[in-house]
């Protein structure tokens, strides 16, 4: 599982909103993007604290995570939560960091490290 949780957080806040295409004002996608940001941050630190609850809590109570490989569904919060726990049991897990770019919205790029 550990090995496409990356896949999480794939994600650049500068290419989710336009203020053209959604309207929204300058002020308003600054704030979206932080939100963003903030709980990709939350995310990472709760894995590389090895808080299996913390991180299960990033999830939405009926969260499905699917396993590119296999297939695999892990559905559910409290599901995740244990499946997170045996995960955190082992020795081998790499430490998650996340960078942004400083890049336009229309730049779409992530760099996220494992």
């Amino acid at each position: 599982m550990h090995k496409c949780l990356l896949c999480l957080l794939n994600v650049c806040p500068s290419c989710l909103w336009s203020d053209q295409v959604l309207g929204q004002s300058e002020s308003t996608v600054n704030a979206s993007e932080t939100a963003v940001c903030q709980a990709a941050e939350s995310y990472v630190q709760a894995f590389n604290a090895r808080d299996a609850c913390a991180l299960a809590k990033r999830w939405s109570p009926q969260g499905i995570y699917i396993n590119r490989s296999t297939g695999d569904r892990i559905v559910g919060r409290e599901t995740l939560t244990e499946e997170f726990s045996n995960m955190f049991a082992g020795d081998d897990l790499p430490t998650l960091t996340k960078r942004f770019p400083a890049a336009s919205r229309n730049h779409a790029a992530d760099d996220s490290l494992a």
